[in-house]
């Protein structure tokens, strides 16, 4: 695993390097682990959902049972495949946030702000415009 410099400004010792890209690595390795878990289990549950709502659709017996049931049946995919996503998401978003609380935490001084970071670019776009 790469970290340009830039990112890691204050890690001069190689082992702490190396210590941090094997945390850095683990939290993303885990956020995988998590994100396919998920994925998996979303679709033993859609499948297991398309399967119940195919018996039902089996045992209907007059026509407006079965269009009745098949109706409710499909209505209720798109909302469940939307909580996946959203659930996916989350997976995604604790995954980066834990490695930036890794990162911060291994670095002396921290990566500057994204409020300091455009500060300082106004600045300097101003005075460069002078």
């Amino acid at each position: 695993m790469y970290f340009h410099p830039a990112v890691l400004p204050s890690i001069v010792d190689g082992a702490r390097v190396l210590n941090t890209c094997r945390a850095v690595a683990g939290v993303w390795l885990e956020g995988v682990e998590r994100h396919h878990a998920a994925q998996l289990d979303a679709w033993k549950d859609l499948c297991s959902a398309r399967l119940e709502s195919t018996r039902a659709l089996s045992e209907a017996r007059l026509a407006p049972e079965v269009a009745l049931r098949a109706l409710s049946a499909a209505s209720s995919e798109p909302f469940t495949l939307l909580a996946v996503a959203a659930s996916l998401a989350a997976n995604v978003v604790d995954t980066h946030r834990r490695t930036m609380e890794l990162l911060y935490a291994d670095t002396e001084e921290g990566i500057v702000p994204a409020s300091e970071s455009r500060a300082g670019r106004g600045a300097r776009s101003t005075s460069s415009r002078n």
